[in-house]
């Protein structure tokens, strides 16, 4: 996959749409549909090569009536009717997004993870939670909090976060993977301290 730097974000969503609802038998009809551009124009000898943008991964409140995705390159995306539509989270500032994550007992607590995108003054990538349904976020500040020695030097400056977990049992504790060991919280992203699992040698990403 091509990137040539042009602005455009060309977003690839699926969307799964319930075209029967009625229960016959116990069986529900479905079917996907893609709602994205196929091909660009923005290259004129590689139709593919500004179709950058895949999402990530996708969370969504546990009543569905909020549903976010975490994109390549375009920041975090919202739906508020399960997937129809999409508009993005402005608020939200890291554009390589990666996992987002909704508390499943408060639908106003959300978590996001993002990688590093080169900016290099105050970046606010890494760790993200909100407790508005994504309209306002914090970055939780990786490198004043993480203690860990990590593989190379630059990934606190440069903090990336991966895959998200909620506890079922217990909302309050929350893990987050990152470039840098493992981040924990136990107040529902108020806090967080940071592990290395493989303690013998530098911390490193934690997936």
């Amino acid at each position: 996959m091509k990137y040539l730097g042009h602005p455009r974000l060309v977003l690839s969503i699926l969307v799964f749409i319930t075209i029967n609802a009625a229960p016959v038998l116990g069986q529900v009809s479905t079917a996907w549909f893609d709602i994205n551009p196929s091909r660009s124009n923005t290259d004129g000898d590689d139709p593919n090569g500004a179709s950058g943008g895949r999402v990530n991964h996708v969370g969504a409140a546990s009543d569905l009536s909020r549903v976010y995705a975490a994109t390549e390159w375009g920041g975090l995306y919202t739906s508020f009717d399960q997937g129809n539509t999409w508009v993005k989270i402005n608020t939200f500032s890291p554009t390589v997004a990666w996992d987002v994550k909704v508390d499943p007992s408060n639908s106003q607590r959300v978590y996001a993870t993002s990688h590093y995108d080169g900016r290099a003054a105050n970046p606010q990538s890494g760790i993200s939670v909100s407790n508005d349904a994504g309209n306002t976020w914090a970055a939780v500040n990786i490198p004043t909090l993480n203690p860990l020695v990590c593989r190379s030097a630059q990934r606190k400056n440069e903090p990336g976060g991966w895959q998200i977990s909620i506890n079922p049992s217990n909302t309050q504790t929350v893990f987050a993977g990152t470039n840098c060991g493992l981040a924990r919280s136990l107040d529902g992203g108020g806090s967080w301290t940071f592990i290395d699992p493989s303690p013998g040698d530098n911390a490193e990403q934690i997936y």
